[in-house]
């Protein structure tokens, strides 16, 4: 899901980082537990130091629930840029193909999973006796190799529904981002030729907001308060208050402890932790539009590089954390007796060189091939003759 409209290379920069922070947080979840569950039980740290992250502010660093909206509010926004550019022919091009485009990596990614499984290759289970994680990094990989439940799953469960996400867990989200997808597709289809549209985006957006739909109507709304009709900028204190209190909303922490987001459950009880990080997500992205300098940095090469593999680096984070992750943590500390911070950071480091270059051949040769056979299945089907060919921009 990588954006190559140069306009918005600093948007796949966050998308980069989003991801990035959701391998940490899977990383953190598992070796240090007490980071999600408030739990003193679990600690490893000094003083419980993990803890103290999970309820300060830059828990955000960590959160990978906030990730997970971000991508969705991005989705939107950059779903519909081409559209408030003037390009109306980018709805169906990318409805059509949008199917294939999530597809093959997703399947890709299942059938890796259920080679790993096949070979005895996930230690997730052992590793979790050691780093009290049974409630999240134990409960993984725990069924018979299928190769005909593995390729439902990668090909229809994931994207439809009716199924746990048992060989990629992290494959829960496509249900959402397909049917969101399809969701903002017909939507500026249907409002397209409207006067005022915004209306229409802002009530929908009201009546969303408890779902993960909400965060697409975020971005749908941003996309076309920024590029339809005039542009429209923020002052810098504008933008740098939108960013920060973005950061702040998407930090948010559900730990039964007290912590630096507890006067926002007082004062609003009803409100899902969800909410806040489609919000904060939301703020995000408008903060980064109106700041030129926040563009420029994260426009940098180094987080455009992870927002090319940003997809690849999401889908293959996990499998990767319960296979090489978790065998290399149990052999730095039982056999080479390492502590448990040091085998538990050696783990990380090295999943992390092995994660980085992995999802850039992903991103070669599964990712790109993905975009190239959804832009030749809809060419190829569905084009009319005389149709301009689909747009290049595989978001």
């Amino acid at each position: 899901m990588t954006i190559h409209t140069p306009k918005l290379l600093h948007l796949e920069g966050l998308r980069g980082l989003a991801a990035l922070a959701v391998a940490v947080y899977h990383f953190a979840i598992a070796f240090f537990p007490a980071m999600q569950t408030g739990n003193f039980d679990h600690y490893h740290t000094l003083a419980g130091t993990e803890i103290k992250i999970s309820v300060s502010v830059f828990n955000v660093f960590f959160n990978g629930n906030f990730a997970v909206c971000l991508f969705f509010t991005l989705s939107g926004y950059v779903l519909s840029y081409a559209f408030f550019r003037g390009d109306s022919g980018s709805i169906v091009s990318g409805a059509v193909r949008r199917y294939v485009r999530l597809c093959l990596p997703a399947l890709a990614s299942v059938i890796l999973s259920f080679l790993i499984l096949s070979a005895g290759g996930y230690f997730n289970r052992e590793a979790a006796e050691i780093t009290g994680s049974a409630h999240w990094l134990g409960k993984a990989w725990t069924m018979n190799a299928s190769l005909p439940d593995a390729l439902a799953e990668g090909s229809f469960y994931a994207f439809f529904g009716g199924s746990s996400m048992q060989y990629n867990p992290l494959l829960w989200t496509m249900n959402v981002e397909f049917m969101g997808s399809l969701f903002t597709f017909a939507l500026l289809a249907l409002t397209g030729k409207l006067r005022n549209k915004g209306i229409i985006y802002l009530l929908l957006a009201i009546l969303l907001y408890k779902t993960y739909f909400w965060g697409f109507m975020l971005g749908i709304l941003l996309c076309y308060f920024f590029h339809s009709g005039e542009a429209r900028k923020f002052s810098v204190f504008t933008s740098i208050a939108c960013i920060l209190s973005g950061l702040y909303l998407g930090g948010f922490s559900a730990a039964p402890v007290p912590h630096a987001w507890t006067w926002l459950q007082t004062e609003f009880p009803l409100i899902h932790p969800q909410h806040y990080y489609s919000l904060g997500g939301a703020l995000l992205i408008a903060g980064l539009e109106g700041s030129a300098r926040a563009q420029k940095i994260l426009s940098a090469s180094i987080f455009t590089f992870l927002g090319k593999i940003s997809f690849s680096f999401y889908l293959l984070n996990e499998i990767l954390l319960g296979s090489a992750g978790c065998f290399i943590f149990l052999w730095l500390i039982q056999t080479v007796q390492l502590d448990y911070q040091a085998s538990a950071l050696g783990a990380f480091l090295a999943g992390m060189l092995l994660l980085i270059p992995l999802s850039w051949f992903y991103y070669r040769w599964i990712d790109r091939g993905s975009i190239r056979l959804s832009r030749w299945f809809y060419e190829t089907v569905f084009r009319e003759r005389g149709e301009k060919n689909a747009a290049k921009n595989p978001a």
